[in-house]
């Protein structure tokens, strides 16, 4: 039958936990920083997430992102990389963004 260890053998860390229900304070302080932190990310998931505003078209976002000048010339033309349709179809026109329509 193995033979348990005496206390005096046991390693240092080990001697605290000789008595059941004893805490550790280093591991209490860990406990209640782990129990803040749970509690801040409980707060922050149950905030509002507002959406960015942003422009409802993302060629004008990645113009702007790039500081490319947005006119209509440039804005068809990195929209229709293989050419911009001539006449540029009503259906076509009217699915541009407000600040290049044609009135």
């Amino acid at each position: 039958m193995p033979r348990e260890p005496k206390p005096a053998q046991l390693p240092p860390r080990a001697r605290q936990f000789e008595h059941p229900g004893e805490v550790l304070p280093d591991a209490q302080q860990e406990f209640d920083l782990a129990r803040e932190e749970l509690a801040r990310e409980r707060k922050r998931a149950s905030q509002k997430i507002e959406p960015p505003q942003t422009h409802a078209d993302p060629m004008l976002e990645w113009m702007q992102s790039l500081g490319i000048p947005i006119t209509r010339s440039r804005y068809l033309s990195l929209s229709y990389p293989d050419g911009v349709p001539d006449p540029l179809p009503a259906e076509l026109e009217a699915e541009l963004p407000e600040e290049i329509r044609l009135p």
